[in-house]
């Protein structure tokens, strides 16, 4: 529908008239000017002194963490939201030699105002103005959102005043996130919240233990839209002579961010753990719950239904139910499962039989497990009329047995089927716990 707004709005300029440019970098290959960047770690993992070291080397022209002298230096915003600021903050700054003059700490977590994104934009835009930004640390960026601002595209209109004012100050953005619990997941998707984020940001990096020297950390790329993906980078967490911590950087490494989370590929645990714990089973054994197989997943930290479900195409295990509303099965190709079998006129099912006077075999009496229609003797709540018959709800009256008569061993009587009713919805848990003895078909004593 057309507005008078519309009408009167001058046309939209066409390509043509746009003029092309570079991108400009405060860091070679790593901070684009006027872009967000993604830095995402597990706590404890130097991120927070991390930024600390690009503080320096933006505010006072100090070397970026590749060796590389910065094009161009300016101040630096800071919002940290776990850190103090006389005990943490400024000696880390102090000992990797910022320039303090040039850098506003907007807020802590003991000094100063919250800010809220984008209600306090003005505040942060005067902060930038105040120290002429080229960078801006938000830390992590989750505690500066709106509480009201959960999904991505309320996520993305937030951060739109935030971009517009990066871009038009020609400063960074490098905003922190925790990893999520997901393992199993690529190291681009291992950032806390929506992927809205990492969307925005040009460039991504994650920062993990190195998995061949302890104590010793990689910060490597996870996404690069403006440039082709840097190397990785070494350091380690010292300790500088005014006891704060500061990063020392130990140079390249040849590792890959999904390495640092554990996937070369991200189906490639789940594929060793499919193979090692639950092929020889379903090979001896036959199918499997699936509910089973998850949870021996999960004890190996692999949840993620996409990377299970890839494992499993890859080896061959199918997942099927015999009908719905039944448990889901995995098994391999050529298995089936057992057909549920049909049932006699009082819904007795066929196969289930009192074990012999010698028997010594639980499995020679059981409920099927595929059975959720069982059935229950008739308890009395009332006396019984004088006939010894009590009215059924519909059918032929049936013989009314008293609650002392239910029986207790491991068969169903089978000299009177009829003082058993069929009620809907029992499922076979229920059975269990009123008669200890029985087991399903199949299952281990």
């Amino acid at each position: 529908m057309t507005t008078p707004t519309d009408l009167t709005r001058p046309p939209d300029p066409t390509l043509d008239t746009v003029k092309p440019e570079k991108v400009q970098w405060l860091w070679d290959g790593h901070l684009p000017r006027g872009k967000a960047v993604g830095l995402d770690s597990d706590p404890g993992k130097g991120k927070t002194t991390l930024c600390m070291s690009l503080a320096a080397s933006a505010s006072a022209g100090r070397p970026w963490p590749d060796g590389s002298l910065p094009r161009v230096t300016g101040g630096v915003v800071m919002l940290t939201a776990e850190d103090g600021l006389a005990d943490t903050v400024v000696p880390r700054l102090i000992a990797v030699g910022a320039d303090l003059s040039r850098i506003i700490c907007l807020h802590s977590a003991d000094a100063g105002d919250h800010l809220w994104l984008p209600d306090h934009i003005e505040r942060l835009t005067r902060a930038m103005e105040q120290v002429s930004a080229v960078l801006v640390i938000a830390d992590p960026l989750e505690h500066y959102l709106q509480a009201d601002i959960i999904k991505g595209q309320q996520q993305r209109a937030a951060m739109g005043p935030v971009l517009r004012l990066l871009a038009d100050r020609q400063a960074v953005l490098v905003f922190t996130r925790h990893l999520n619990q997901q393992a199993g997941q690529k190291a681009l998707y291992r950032g806390r919240g929506d992927m809205t984020m990492l969307g925005i940001a040009r460039m991504g990096f994650l920062v993990a233990d190195d998995p061949d020297e302890p104590g010793t950390y990689i910060m490597a790329p996870t996404k690069a839209n403006l440039a082709i993906p840097p190397p990785a980078l070494r350091y380690r967490i010292a300790e500088a002579t005014n006891g704060a911590a500061y990063i020392d950087w130990m140079g390249i490494s040849t590792r890959n961010a999904d390495q640092l989370v554990g996937n070369t590929d991200a189906s490639s645990g789940a594929e060793e753990v499919l193979r090692t714990a639950i092929l020889p089973r379903l090979k001896s054994d036959g199918p499997i719950l699936a509910s089973e197989g998850d949870a021996i997943l999960a004890e190996h930290g692999i949840r993620s239904r996409d990377t299970i479900n890839r494992a499993k195409k890859k080896l061959g295990i199918k997942s099927a139910q015999r009908k719905i509303g039944e448990p889901w099965f995995w098994l391999l190709s050529g298995q089936t499962l057992t057909p549920i079998p049909p049932q006699t006129e009082y819904g007795r099912n066929v196969g289930m039989s009192e074990p012999g006077p010698d028997s010594d075999n639980p499995s020679d009496s059981v409920i099927p497990l595929r059975s959720r229609r069982v059935r229950r003797p008739r308890v009395a709540k009332d006396p019984p009329a004088e006939d010894g018959l009590n009215e059924p709800v519909d059918g032929p009256a049936r013989p009314f047995i008293s609650s002392d008569a239910i029986p207790t061993e491991r068969a169903l009587p089978s000299d009177e089927p009829a003082d058993y009713v069929l009620l809907d919805k029992i499922l076979l848990a229920d059975w269990k716990r009123s008669h200890p003895g029985w087991q399903p078909a199949g299952a281990v004593a």
